[in-house]
């Protein structure tokens, strides 16, 4: 049976920054897609606000000879 192995103070820090690093890698990523799914919403909506329009009638230009 192997002893369990003692954690070193430095080691305990290195932790700690690798955790921060992920922490806010985890967080920017979760900003992003907060900022890039509301610009998609408003793609949408702003698409049913606006519906296309269709020609009802045509215009009959004579253009005239010289």
């Amino acid at each position: 049976m192997q002893t369990p192995r003692v954690i070193e103070p430095n080691e305990v820090q290195t932790m700690k920054k690798l955790t921060l690093i992920f922490a806010a890698i985890a967080l920017s990523f979760s900003a992003t897609t907060v900022l890039a799914m509301n610009g998609q919403a408003d793609r949408y909506h702003e698409a049913q606000s606006y519906p296309t329009k269709t020609v009802e009638q045509v215009a009959d230009v004579k253009v005239s000879a010289r």
